[in-house]
């Protein structure tokens, strides 16, 4: 019977161990928090959006050029196999808008609480407050843990020890210290699934919403990216899906450049462009002359934001629409359609849902997410350099990888 230890009790490393052991390998899981799984009670806001049901062949280009890395994955663990898995562990789901897939409890304490039992019930061994100082690699599956001095055998090793994001939970990128010891290159991390935080930014508007925006970012490598959804303002500056799906991409080129803004453009109405906004502006002037600009503006966004939106324009206050100069026209229609964020920083790792950054794919074979530099060496999870939007991917990822992880080690 093989060996096989698990480093990281989350998500994935749970997953990894139920594999492996239903596969008939002893599993030791190694946690160095208390519980595990102390990540996974943050996830969906606590209600731990589990997957996404959006057709399998559709998601490899929501993770961008590493897309294709995941698909073996997915093959092997899709959504809706995760979705029966889970209600035979106790877990039944639900999908409130058809996509997005959840728990019917609610709960992500009830998730984890199932993935442990069943781990246990499958007699793998789940030790707490054990963490792994380095693992050694002593030929063609030969392989130790080293914790506090002391050496452990293996005849497989799964890092699924998680990024670094929500420190608070535990993460603090140790998978990335263990596997560079070993050789492995480790794409810079960066905050990804942030807040951002915006110069010359009016903290009053803190607490508003927009329900349909549209976020643009222009990358050197990548081109534009995008994001549309629900927009957040927050006392530093622009939060929600609409910005969260691009903050790694943003993140990347503010480390890339340290002390350098980012450009962020944002239609506070994602249906609206410059020119449809020039347009309706020039309407008012003709039939709604006498009227206030911000009254009219508050007909589609905050009142608050109208007022700030107007002063970035540099209108008058109290204007009427009938009075503004061609060019006040244009610079308002820019402010309301493709509004100009310098962006300074992220809110960082503390409010990070996801790191972007990780173990490099290319020393990783993705049939059986086996290394190919170290014999018996396996990864699943946020410990990767992958990583996808908002939505229930992430997490399908990690439950996708520590299955495929698992069944491989235990081969």
């Amino acid at each position: 019977m093989k060996t096989v230890r698990v480093v990281g009790g989350g998500p994935a490393g749970l997953a990894a161990a139920i594999f492996a052991a239903n596969a008939g390998a002893r599993v030791v899981v190694h946690e160095k928090n208390e519980a595990c799984g102390v990540k996974l009670l943050a996830t969906g806001g606590g209600r731990c959006n589990i997957g996404n049901l959006r057709p399998m062949e559709e998601w490899p280009p929501l993770f961008a050029k590493r897309g294709r890395f995941i698909v073996p994955a997915l093959d092997h663990l899709s959504t809706e196999r995760t979705r029966a898995w889970l209600g035979i562990i106790g877990v039944p789901t639900m999908t409130p808008d058809g996509a997005r897939l959840y728990p019917k409890s609610q709960s992500a304490a009830q998730v984890r609480a199932a993935l442990v039992e069943e781990a246990l019930r499958l007699e793998a061994t789940i030790e707490t407050r054990s963490r792994i100082d380095r693992i050694l690699s002593k030929g063609e599956n030969r392989l130790r843990l080293v914790r506090n001095g002391i050496e452990m055998p293996a005849d497989a090793v799964i890092l699924a020890c998680g990024g670094k994001s929500l420190p608070g939970s535990g993460s603090s990128g140790d998978g990335f210290r263990l596997a560079r010891d070993l050789g492995h290159t480790i794409a810079p991390p960066v905050p990804g699934l942030v807040g951002l935080r915006a110069k010359a930014w009016n903290n009053d508007l803190a607490g508003l919403v927009l329900p349909a925006a549209k976020a643009t970012f222009r990358t050197k490598g990548s081109g534009t990216v995008t994001g549309e959804g629900e927009l957040l303002l927050t006392h530093n500056g622009v939060s929600g899906p609409a910005v969260l799906d691009l903050s790694g991409a943003l993140a990347r080129a503010l480390e890339d450049n340290p002390g350098a803004s980012r450009r962020l453009g944002i239609a506070w109405d994602a249906a609206m462009t410059i020119d449809r906004w020039r347009k309706r502006i020039i309407g008012w002037r003709k039939a709604r002359a006498n009227m206030r600009v911000e009254t009219l503006l508050a007909e589609s966004v905050p009142k608050k934001l109208a007022r700030w939106l107007s002063a970035r324009a540099r209108l008058e206050e109290n204007a009427a629409v009938g009075s503004i100069a061609s060019a006040r026209v244009e610079a308002l229609a820019q402010q309301l359609g493709h509004c100009p964020l310098e962006i300074y920083a992220t809110e960082g790792w503390d409010r990070a849902m996801v790191t972007k950054g990780g173990v490099a794919l290319r020393e990783i074979d993705p049939k059986t997410l086996a290394s190919r530099l170290v014999p018996g060496l396996h990864f699943a999870g946020e410990v990767v350099d992958i990583d996808g939007p908002c939505g229930g991917y992430n997490l399908q990822w990690t439950f996708s990888s520590g299955a495929l992880a698992g069944e491989s080690a235990a081969e």
